[in-house]
């Protein structure tokens, strides 16, 4: 990481036809130059530059708003219809149960797979015991992207 970051490493492409591609179609200036140009940007932007941190086969890249807190997702992205479906129901704590049959669905496996598993690794939903998942008394609750979502959802401007 450390080499990363002061540009002592050498790039190496993974998939030399995708990266031509990119080069040629002007999406990438020349190969190895994308973290500095970044940490670059943000420095002449006036922000924090974003923590890196290596993780398994990558990294991971934090980035900070100005007062060097971790900034807060704005509500952008595209939900699917079935997790948009399933927000509205938990304004409050509620189980798999009470969601399901709210929702009108009977496969267990499906309501997991479609609905709650998104909506859960999107972070519009939490757990109420999140060291126990499969718990007889697990809740699941709107988090504050969850609840930003519903509110923006239900206002029409």
């Amino acid at each position: 990481m450390e080499k990363l970051l002061n540009g002592d490493y050498r790039s190496s492409v993974r998939n030399r036809k995708l990266a031509d591609m990119f080069k040629e179609v002007g999406l990438v200036e020349k190969y190895g130059s994308g973290i500095r140009r970044i940490v670059q940007g943000f420095k002449e932007y006036g922000s924090p530059v974003p923590k890196f941190q290596e993780i398994s086969d990558g990294f991971m890249v934090t980035m900070f708003n100005g007062n060097g807190s971790k900034a807060t997702a704005e509500v952008t992205a595209e939900v699917t219809a079935e997790v948009a479906r399933l927000l509205p129901f938990c304004s409050e704590l509620i189980d798999k149960r009470q969601l399901m049959t709210d929702l009108g669905l009977k496969h267990e496996e499906h309501f997991r797979r479609a609905y709650l598993k998104p909506a859960l690794d999107a972070g519009y939903l939490e757990m109420t015991v999140p060291n126990k998942p499969t718990s007889r008394l697990q809740k699941y609750r709107l988090t504050a992207l969850g609840e930003q979502w519903v509110a923006t959802a239900d206002d029409p401007s």
